[in-house]
């Protein structure tokens, strides 16, 4: 099954598409979204996991299904600055001792400056993520935080 979800406004545009398979447990989804500021911004997330169940619709519906072995992989840019990174839990029931994430910037400080000029991030969270990553391994002029 695929499925595909596009919209178009004057500020931002996505598409979202699925996959699940019928002769397996496996999906896979992917999220692009583009937002129209100035700078503009992407956003791209990549998802796949195994879900415990084979009648996948009438068990989401009842919420009677558990999903594991989940990989998400996300990167946000701007002008040529990202940060990226990948989260993974292969337990039902993610847990700081079952998952591990790793984040990493292009340039820490354009990445931030950038964001900060969009407009659309909290700029105390913007803050408060900004610190997070200086306390990562320094790696050029980005850094790598893994926990």
């Amino acid at each position: 099954m695929v499925s595909t979800l596009e919209a178009s406004r004057a500020e931002f545009y996505f598409n979202l598409k699925s996959e699940t398979s019928v002769k397996s447990n496996e999906f896979d989804a992917t999220l692009d979204l583009v937002v129209q500021t100035d700078p503009e911004v992407d956003i791209s997330i990549k998802s796949s996991g195994l879900m415990s169940s084979s009648n996948l619709i009438d068990d989401c519906l009842m919420s009677q299904w558990d999903v594991k072995d989940i990989e998400i992989e996300y990167s946000i840019q701007s002008q040529g600055h990202q940060m990226s990174g990948k989260s993974e839990c292969y337990d039902i029931n993610c847990s700081s001792n079952s998952s591990r994430h790793e984040i990493s910037t292009s340039d820490t400080n354009q990445f931030f400056q950038q964001m900060q000029k969009t407009g659309i991030f909290n700029p105390l969270l913007l803050g408060l993520a900004y610190s997070q990553v200086l306390g990562g391994l320094p790696d050029g002029t980005g850094h790598k935080l893994s926990f």
